[in-house]
C-alpha cells in the first residue's frame, strides 16, 4: 500500500517467516542480551556487528536468547563466554554443558586449575554441550571443511568422538590428522585414475593364480609388477590363445599402475579405429591422438583381429612414434608377433611400426586351453 508519498506493508500480507521477527528490532536484542549477561551481551553486538545488515543475523540472536528458556542465565552467559574465548560466531557454537550445574563451573582456569577441566587442556578442540546433543561444531570443525581437509576434519570429529583427544600430545594429534588426510587424498587418485583408465575387467595382480597351466613366467610377471618397465618407458606384449586370461593380465597391471600413481587408458584395437575413423570428421582427431600419447601406460586389446586399412595404420604409427622413449604400450594378442608384419600390410608401415613396438618390449608368450574351457566356474585366471 501507498499514502502520502510513502510505501507502507500490512503485517496480514507480510510472509509468516517474517512477521515472526517484524517486531525485532536491534535495540530489543542487545536489551534482552544485557539482561542475561554480560558475555551473552558481547557476543550478539560481535555478531550483530560482523554483518553490514544486521537483520541478517536477528534469527542467530534470537536464537541464542531462547536457550536461557531451557539452560537457565548463568549457564547461556558462561557458554556465550566460551564461544567468544574459542572465536565462534554463529549460533551452532554455543553449547552448554548439562553436567555443569552453576556459573562456578565456567570460571577461568586461573581460578579453578588448569588440570581441573579437560576442555583447558585443548581450549581450541574443547566443545560445551547443549543438552543431550551438540547443536554446534567446532569452529576448527568448519575451517578444515573451508580449507577442502575433509580427511583431517573427518579425522578431528572422530578422536573427539571417541575420547582419544586428551591422551594424545600435540605432535600425535597432527600426525594422525594428517595421516587420514593423506589417506583419503591416496583413495580420491586412485578411485579418479581407475575411473579414467575404463579398464575391461576388475582384476588385481594379487589375485593371479600362477598354477594355472598356461606358460606365465611367474619370475618375469613379479618384474613386471614392480612398475620399472613404466618407468623405463618400455613395451608388453601379451600373445596367446583366446581364453587364456590376456586379457585379465592386461587389466591386473593397468590397475597395479594406477596404485602406483600412473595414469592407465585401456583401448580395443578394433573400437579404437572406429573410433578415430569418425574422429577424422568431426574434428576431434588431433585431441584423440593427444589424448592416446600423453598417458602412462596405454593398453591395446584385442590386436590383430582383422588386417589394417590405410587410416588405421596411419593411425597406428602416429600413436606408437607419440609414445617411443616416452611412454609405455601393453598390448595383447591371439597371434603370435612373427605375423604382425603381415597383419598390418604395408611393408614400409610394417617395419616402422614393429620397430617402435617391438624394439624394447617384454614378452609374456601364453599357451594352454581356454580357461573358460577348463574352469568354467572360475572367473579369474
Amino acid at each position: 500500500m501507498s499514502g502520502n508519498h510513502k510505501h507502507t506493508t500490512v503485517p496480514e500480507h507480510m510472509a509468516s517467516s517474517h512477521r515472526r521477527y517484524a517486531g525485532w528490532t536491534i535495540a530489543r536484542i542487545r536489551q534482552d542480551a544485557a539482561a542475561i549477561g554480560p558475555a551473552t551481551s558481547a557476543l550478539c553486538d560481535l555478531i550483530l556487528d560482523e554483518r553490514s545488515h544486521p537483520e541478517q543475523v536477528f534469527r542467530a540472536c534470537l536464537g541464542i536468547l531462547r536457550l536461557a528458556a531451557s539452560y537457565g542465565r548463568e549457564r547461556l552467559d558462561a557458554a556465550a563466554a566460551r564461544a567468544i574465548e574459542i572465536g565462534a560466531r554463529t549460533y551452532g557454537s554455543v553449547q552448554v554443558d548439562p553436567r555443569q550445574q552453576s556459573r562456578s563451573a565456567f570460571r577461568s582456569p586461573a581460578l579453578r586449575g588448569r588440570r581441573a577441566d579437560p576442555a583447558c587442556q585443548h581450549p581450541r578442540t574443547a566443545l560445551l554441550q547443549l543438552g543431550d546433543h551438540p547443536l554446534l561444531t567446532h569452529p576448527t570443525f568448519d575451517r578444515l571443511n573451508a580449507l577442502g581437509l575433509q580427511g583431517m576434519a573427518k579425522a578431528f570429529v572422530d578422536i573427539e568422538a571417541t575420547g582419544e583427544a586428551n591422551s594424545l600430545g600435540h605432535a600425535e594429534w597432527l600426525a594422525l590428522l594428517l595421516e587420514r588426510e593423506a589417506s583419503l587424498r591416496h583413495d580420491k587418485r586412485l578411485a579418479t585414475r581407475l575411473r579414467h583408465a575404463k579398464l575391461r575387467q576388475q582384476a588385481c595382480v594379487e589375485d593371479v593364480d600362477y598354477r594355472t597351466a598356461r606358460g606365465l613366467d611367474r619370475a618375469l610377471f613379479a618384474s613386471l609388477i614392480e612398475g620399472r618397465w613404466v618407468d623405463d618407458h618400455a613395451n608388453l606384449l601379451i600373445c596367446g590363445p583366446s581364453g587364456v586370461g590376456k586379457s585379465w593380465l592386461a587389466s591386473a597391471l593397468g590397475h597395479k599402475a594406477c596404485r602406483d600413481n600412473r595414469s592407465v587408458l585401456y583401448q580395443r584395437v578394433p573400437r579404437l579405429f572406429d573410433d578415430l575413423a569418425l574422429a577424422r570428421g568431426d574434428g576431434r582427431h588431433p585431441r584423440l591422438l593427444r589424448a592416446l600419447g600423453r598417458v602412462d601406460l596405454l593398453i591395446l586389446d584385442d590386436w590383430g583381429l582383422a588386417p589394417l586399412d590405410a587410416g588405421a595404420r596411419h593411425d597406428l604409427l602416429e600413436i606408437l612414434e607419440d609414445r617411443y622413449g616416452r611412454r609405455s604400450t601393453l598390448v595383447t594378442s591371439p597371434l603370435p608377433v612373427d605375423t604382425w608384419h603381415a597383419l598390418i600390410g604395408d611393408p614400409t608401415y610394417a617395419d616402422a611400426v614393429l620397430d617402435r613396438l617391438v624394439h624394447n618390449a617384454h614378452r609374456l608368450d601364453l599357451s594352454g586351453e581356454s580357461l573358460r574351457r577348463t574352469q568354467p566356474a572360475a572367473r579369474r585366471p
